[in-house]
């Protein structure tokens, strides 16, 4: 799409036209939680997310962003919100 400056635009353009955004992310890891802080600020407490979540062995993140009730709850900690597990990266690293 762009990137997280034209994501605004089309939040801004949306608004304009009493439409909704449902943000896609392909991605784990920080581009997810980019998404659901874009989605959070701009799209407000009704906003929409599409990810295809897989069940894997491992998550990054434990369970912090996994939905609940339909839900992701947003990450309040510093920067994206949370920080990865470094067991996970450690125990899952190609090197």
């Amino acid at each position: 799409m762009g990137g997280i400056t034209e994501l605004r635009k089309v939040f801004a353009l949306a608004a304009a036209h009493n439409a909704t955004v449902m943000v896609h992310s392909f991605y784990d890891g920080p581009g997810l939680l980019a998404s659901v802080h874009a989605s959070a600020a701009w799209g407000g407490p009704n906003a929409l997310l599409e990810w295809r979540y897989l069940d894997l062995e491992a998550q990054l993140y434990g369970d912090a962003i996994l939905p609940r009730h339909g839900a992701i709850a947003v990450p309040q900690g510093p920067g994206l919100g949370i920080e990865p597990d470094p067991d996970v990266i450690r125990d899952y690293r190609l090197a």
